[in-house]
C-alpha cells in the first residue's frame, strides 16, 4: 500500500496499486509524452526524467493529473532512452 500526502492540501490519500497501470504514449516520442494514469482524477504526483545512467534531467515536479492524464514535455532532450518516475513507478521511454 502506498500512502500520499497532498502538498497543496495536506490530506492524507492512501493509493493501494494506484499507479501499477500507468502508461505513456506515444512511445517513442518526439515533443511530449501523455501519461495516463487511470481512476486518478484531481491526484498530485511527481515526475521527474533521468537518463538510462541515472542522473536526474528534470527535477521532480508536481503535476495535477486531470481526465486521467497529464503531459510532459520532452522536447529538450536528446534522441534516446530515458526514464520517467511517477511518484514511485519508474516506465521506460524513447525519445525520437
Amino acid at each position: 500500500m502506498e500512502i500520499c500526502l497532498d502538498l497543496i492540501s495536506g490530506f492524507r490519500q492512501s493509493f493501494s496499486g494506484f499507479f501499477q497501470n500507468v502508461t505513456l504514449h506515444p512511445n517513442p516520442a518526439s515533443t511530449q509524452l501523455t501519461v495516463q494514469v487511470p481512476n486518478a482524477n484531481m491526484v498530485y504526483v511527481t515526475v521527474a526524467i533521468y537518463d538510462v545512467i541515472g542522473n536526474i534531467l528534470q527535477a521532480p515536479a508536481i503535476k495535477e493529473i486531470s481526465n486521467d492524464s497529464f503531459t510532459v514535455d520532452i522536447n529538450h532532450l536528446s534522441t534516446g532512452m530515458y526514464f520517467i518516475k511517477v511518484n514511485h513507478r519508474v516506465l521506460r521511454f524513447v525519445k525520437q
